[in-house]
């Protein structure tokens, strides 16, 4: 489906590590496909649910509904993890990992 299709642009506002608002992308805008969120820059990666290195912390989540116990109140969310899941459907497979 296009939730795994390639990026036709890349994101020059601001760097891959970046922190804080992105020019031009107001809180709570929405995307119809998870590659156009990696294009505008907010979340990089095509797949993980979480960006960001074990030395700096995160950058961005995303929170897909993919997990029974992700709870998101709109101004708090219980995230449950990333990781451990069959990409060739939406089955979990194993435990989360911080590696």
């Amino acid at each position: 489906g296009m939730a795994c299709v390639g990026r036709t642009k890349e994101c020059t506002i601001v760097p891959s590590n970046h922190y804080g608002p992105i020019p031009g992308v107001p809180v709570g805008a929405t995307w119809k496909f998870r590659v156009q969120v990696s294009e505008a820059g907010v979340h990089r990666p095509h797949v993980g649910g979480i960006h960001g290195r074990s030395n700096d912390g995160a950058y961005s989540l995303v929170l897909a509904g993919g997990f029974e116990d992700e709870v998101d109140r709109g101004d708090e969310f219980t995230y449950t993890g990333s990781g451990g899941r069959d990409l060739s459907g939406n089955k979990r497979i194993g435990e989360h990992s911080f590696d």
